[in-house]
């Protein structure tokens, strides 16, 4: 057995330290946690700031879906040797998390990770017998009608070790540095995004708002899509920030000034990246600006139902889909883009704060600098000498 240091939210600006043994399965490998990422899911849960009824139901919770960890040990069917650096797969399908043997573990109460699928055993034995997505064919693994999330509906990382099954673990080229690997999981759904849209470098792109995601989805349809800069446009609030991207894109300013009138009609795709209480707002501005027969994503995400127009939607054949999540082949895609030193560059405006992790409090700080007002970027908790 193994001793793990888990940090759970058990009510709004409370962490409880909860120590575990664990060890993994023969299919499973024990990561050692080095470098973790706070994302805005995380951010909400440990302010209080989702509705009290989903609160109710998710404390007390183990957050943050965004890893990079070095194996300690893998269990007998593993092949990875200890050292080798690794991120977790935040996506747990059906077909993974419910085979008999975590079934049978978690009954026996070793699991620190799966307790949740104990009674579902043998429902998905396997990927051709999964649910109706994950199956061949099907809308894919994220959409995993029985899957499990870490930080949603399962612990996430925010510990020093934990267990991950096989089909999860996604090995790190050594040419890809730390702080630009930690980026994976979020970088794997902007890609997935960019890729569910069937983008072309003829496309005249707009991303709405330049935040993580919408940097990220910037930057890859710039280096990887080859956007040209003239027709690809990212919107923001601050002048600051929207410096970032102004040597691969077009900035604009919607604080200063509206989006152009001349870009109506004039976009293939638009990237809504924005969310919140602004998503009516951005919704409406692509359904303004795309051309007819234009798709646009939503990928920012809203607490509350959000009205659209569908007038305009109709009159102009407007597609749009929704995406949040990324599966494993998009993890191992990005990881090969990373190795691109220029796209490394680009990556690095995005870490603002690294706090090393030694204790509770140094936690609490990461989660305070994040949550400060005005905070653009990532804050890196690094568990390297925990």
């Amino acid at each position: 057995m193994t001793n793990s240091d888990k940090y759970v939210i058990v009510r709004p600006e409370n962490l409880e330290l909860v120590k575990e043994d664990i060890h993994p399965h023969d299919e499973e490998y024990l990561v050692r946690a080095t470098y973790l990422m706070l994302c805005d899911a995380d951010r909400k849960y440990y302010k209080g700031w989702r509705p009290k009824e989903i609160l109710k139901d998710k404390y007390p919770l183990c957050v943050v879906h965004e890893a990079l960890g070095i194996i300690e040990k893998g269990g007998r069917h593993t092949m990875l040797p200890a050292g080798t650096r690794v991120i977790p797969v935040a996506n747990v399908p059906c077909f993974v998390h419910n085979k008999l043997k975590y079934a049978t573990r978690a009954k026996t109460g070793r699991d620190n990770l799966l307790l949740k699928i104990a009674t579902n055993k043998e429902k998905y034995p396997d990927k051709g017998n999964a649910c109706e997505a994950c199956r061949p064919g099907g809308a894919g693994e994220t959409y995993c009608y029985d899957g499990l999330f870490m930080s949603s509906n399962a612990d996430g990382f925010l510990r020093d070790r934990f267990n991950v099954p096989m089909e999860c673990i996604i090995p790190v080229p050594d040419d890809v540095p730390n702080e630009v690997a930690i980026f994976t999981e979020i970088t794997a759904v902007a890609y997935e995004g960019l890729r569910r849209m069937g983008v072309n470098s003829n496309d005249a792109v707009m991303v709405l708002g330049n935040g993580p995601l919408g940097y990220l989805a910037s930057a890859l349809l710039s280096k990887i899509y080859k956007i040209p800069k003239e027709k690809l446009f990212v919107t923001g609030l601050d002048d600051k920030t929207l410096s970032y991207v102004k040597d691969f894109a077009t900035p604009v300013n919607v604080a200063k000034e509206k989006i152009p009138k001349a870009l109506e009609k004039k976009i293939d795709k638009v990237f809504e990246c924005v969310g919140k209480d602004a998503a009516e707002e951005t919704i409406d501005q692509a359904i303004r600006i795309i051309k007819p027969g234009g798709t646009i994503l939503l990928m920012g995400v809203s607490e509350r139902k959000i009205p659209i127009d569908t007038r305009t939607v109709l009159s102009k054949a407007i597609t749009i889909k929704g995406m949040s999540r990324a599966p494993s082949g998009a993890y191992r895609k990005v990881l090969k883009y990373m190795k691109n030193k220029e796209f490394q560059e680009l990556l690095k405006p995005l870490i603002t704060d690294v706090v090393k992790i030694k204790e509770k409090k140094d936690i609490v700080k990461s989660f305070d600098l994040y949550s400060a007002p005005g905070h653009y970027g990532k804050v890196l908790l690094d568990w390297t000498d925990y």
